[in-house]
């Protein structure tokens, strides 16, 4: 599917409202009016978004028609496809094509972009998880973009060429903070102390082998993976000692394999990951989402 394509963003939008239950599509205008939510379909009313109000719905093909033609252009160069989605991100939700849930619409689609193009974190680091954690200067930076074109230098469009810079500088920065958090996160030296500290401090329901798991957890965050044989060299037990272990890590889930007699591998559990890579998870207000 072409992922600029007005078909593409429907697809986005349908199959995240189409997980909802009823309850949750229905949204409201600014005089508490509510109206219901159709998955995958544009808007045919007209909405206000804070300060900005979106094209007139009856326009809103002509403006998609130009998002894809612009951002799918294959004469975009590599070195500037970033910048080319995170203004595409701005554009989208300018547009405000739906008659709620733009935001996440927004985001997914930079997602998907990212993906398409090949610079995806391959699952280990997100935008929206940096954008989540500095929503307040994400949503300022969306609304500074918005703005009219302030003077002669700056752009030659309707909307300030320099606020959608300060927005696409933004955009960057965001990406670039992910992968060096994510990168600090998994520094093998780094990983290897947390697991003994949690190992020293957090496990104390395990009333034996605790220092054996911690010797067989590091190991394996050192190695990936390796036999069943290998936790009998780390802690110098014997077979059915060491299977006791082995039985141990399996159920507390610090450790997994494919099979009964099958290699060994690191796991997380959710139980270890606030310790394993603290600050991963933020807990956010639960606010209406500014699409």
């Amino acid at each position: 599917m072409d992922v600029y394509s007005q078909e593409f963003l429907c697809w986005i939008h349908g199959e995240f409202y189409n997980r909802l239950p009823e309850s949750m599509r229905i949204s409201r205008t600014q005089t508490g009016k509510e109206y219901k939510i159709v998955p995958g379909k544009f808007r045919d009313y007209m909405v206000d978004v804070g300060s900005h109000t979106p094209p007139d719905f009856a326009a809103l093909s002509a403006f998609l028609s130009r998002f894809h033609e612009f951002y799918s252009d294959e004469h975009i160069l590599a070195t500037n496809r970033l910048v080319a989605i995170a203004a595409a991100h701005h554009r989208l939700a300018w547009i405000h094509p739906f008659g709620d849930g733009n935001g996440r619409v927004a985001r997914l689609h930079a997602h998907a972009l990212l993906q398409y193009h090949g610079l995806d974190g391959g699952g280990l680091w997100t935008l929206s998880r940096g954008l989540a954690r500095a929503r307040t200067l994400y949503y300022e930076r969306l609304q500074e973009a918005d703005r009219g074109r302030e003077n002669d230098y700056d752009g030659r469009g309707n909307l300030t060429e320099r606020g959608l810079s300060r927005f696409c500088v933004f955009f960057l920065e965001t990406i670039l903070d992910q992968v060096q958090f994510m990168g600090g996160l998994l520094n093998l030296s780094d990983l290897r102390t947390r697991v003994d500290r949690y190992f020293t401090y957090d496990a104390l329901h395990l009333k034996k082998y605790r220092q054996d798991l911690m010797r067989v957890v590091k190991a394996i965050v050192d190695e990936g993976e390796f036999p069943r044989e290998r936790v009998s060299e780390l802690t110098g037990k014997g077979a059915t000692t060491t299977a006791e272990i082995i039985k141990v890590g399996l159920k507390e889930g610090y450790i997994e394999s494919p099979s009964e007699k099958g290699r060994l591998r690191v796991a997380f559990p959710v139980k270890v990951l606030p310790f394993y890579f603290p600050n991963l998870f933020i807990d956010l207000p639960v606010e209406k989402d500014a699409g």
